[in-house]
């Protein structure tokens, strides 16, 4: 099997034009709010091994199947980068794993159906001033695929689909002031959450693929449809970046580096 080892951005000037940057915390690095210090190294460096075999047999399934036999990509266990996002008016930050294979942006919501176990205070969505719920006959439900009307309230409900389809979120869609220049965006408000891949460390996922729904086509002209990020080793003391807009001036960029493993 081959195991992707190396995907560093390596920023050598912090110089920026438009746009605007977001921390990436990797998940096991002494920065991220799930950091334990108990471990050694040794042991973080078998599950991130671990982590890199189950993503190469979830890509080898997804090899082998049909783009109707899956809807979206999600790494089990999640992504390996983590990020803080505010949401609302007063501002509640959550912690939301970041996903490139996928483009919804959703996080749990009060009140629950089926949440799974998160450490973190569930966002409530009463508690925010800007918190809008998306009509069931709005142009925007309409649009965004697997929704339905709920004659009842007159929302725009939402399932989407993760990886071979036993793992799926649930819930109303919404609109809601995030940090990312102080712009309304489009999210799920997770009330079932249905499956083995979420982790009670996070509150979500933010979708940065190319679908209408992800974070990068939101924000649109605002970045230019761009982003750039880089990553640091996960021993760093400093965290990655992730770049809405205009990339940083000056970057060197490492290759892609494959190495056999047995694992």
């Amino acid at each position: 099997m081959y195991i992707l080892l190396s995907y560093i951005l390596v920023v050598v000037s912090y110089t920026f034009t438009d746009g605007f940057t977001l921390d990436l915390i990797h998940r096991y690095s002494p920065k991220s709010p799930f950091f334990n210090s108990s471990m050694t190294l040794r042991e973080r460096s078998q599950l991130l091994v671990r982590r890199s075999a189950s993503r190469y047999r979830h890509l080898k399934l997804i090899q082998n199947t049909t783009n109707t036999d899956v809807n979206t990509r999600l790494v089990q266990n999640n992504g390996d980068y983590i990020m803080k996002v505010s949401i609302g008016v007063p501002p509640d930050d959550v912690f939301v794993s970041v996903d490139t294979g996928s483009d919804l942006i959703w996080v749990q919501c009060t009140p629950c159906d089926r949440c799974y176990q998160q450490k973190s205070p569930i966002f409530d969505p009463t508690k925010s001033s800007t918190f809008k719920t998306v009509p069931c006959i709005s142009p925007t439900c309409v649009s965004i695929p697997e929704t339905e009307c709920d004659y009842l309230t007159g929302e725009c409900r939402y399932r989407y689909f993760y990886g071979d389809g036993s793992t799926t979120t649930s819930g109303i869609m919404a609109t809601d002031v995030f940090e990312f220049k102080n712009s309304s965006i489009l999210f799920g408000c997770g009330l079932t959450q249905l499956g083995d891949d979420f982790d009670e460390n996070e509150a979500g996922i933010v979708g940065l693929s190319g679908g209408p729904l992800s974070l990068i086509s939101q924000l649109g002209s605002k970045i230019e449809n761009k982003f750039s990020y880089c990553l640091t080793p996960t021993t760093s003391n400093f965290t990655g970046k992730l770049r809405l807009g205009r990339r940083f001036q000056q970057a060197i960029i490492n290759p892609l580096s494959w190495l056999r493993s047995r694992c």
